[in-house]
């Protein structure tokens, strides 16, 4: 069970922007994962860099609140670690507008061309399909973390990652935000 100490007494304000902000993020994931499943590349790409943001605001006042037990929680959790990954491409997408989704042309029978594709939909590109990242912003930790939780993988894993680690953090008793399920 993952336990968390604030170093910080929020303002109910706060607790009212962790709500949003964690609404906000699953409202972007689902509206990703439809335009996944319609292929729709350009609102595949909002919507992943929508909530990107999401989970980034979210972890970043979850930082400040509870400080190195959240820390430690996270980067000790699978789950978890995905957001070092995410905190990565939300870099790149807010100083240099990379596309860093493409379409996933993975087939399933019959060789590169395919007699059946089972196209997974959309999928983090790789690093080195990306260019070079602004040497202003560097982040070694959260590009081996993109490396190893992202890269080539089909975009809705990462993100439903990133939600099973909020959804870990709704069962932990000292947490701000209860599940009500």
């Amino acid at each position: 069970m993952i336990n968390l100490q604030q170093v910080a007494t929020p303002l109910s304000e706060d607790v009212r922007r962790l709500e949003f902000a964690l609404a906000g993020f699953r409202a972007a994931r689902s509206r990703h994962e439809e335009a996944r499943a319609a292929r729709d590349l350009g609102s595949s790409y909002t919507s992943a860099v929508e909530a990107t943001m999401w989970v980034i605001a979210i972890n970043d006042q979850l930082e400040k609140l509870y400080g190195q037990s959240y820390k430690g929680a996270r980067d000790q959790d699978t789950y978890g670690l995905v957001t070092r990954g995410v905190r990565w491409v939300r870099n790149r997408h807010a100083h240099q507008l990379p596309v860093t989704v493409d379409e996933d042309p993975t087939t399933f029978f019959g060789g590169t061309k395919g007699i059946i594709s089972l196209n997974a939909g959309i999928r983090w590109r790789e690093v080195s399909e990306l260019p070079p990242p602004d040497p202003r912003f560097p982040d070694p930790d959260g590009e081996t973390a993109y490396r190893a939780h992202m890269e080539g993988r089909g975009t809705h894993k990462a993100l439903a990652m990133c939600d099973l680690w909020f959804s870990e953090l709704e069962k932990c008793p000292s947490f701000l935000l209860r599940s009500t399920t």
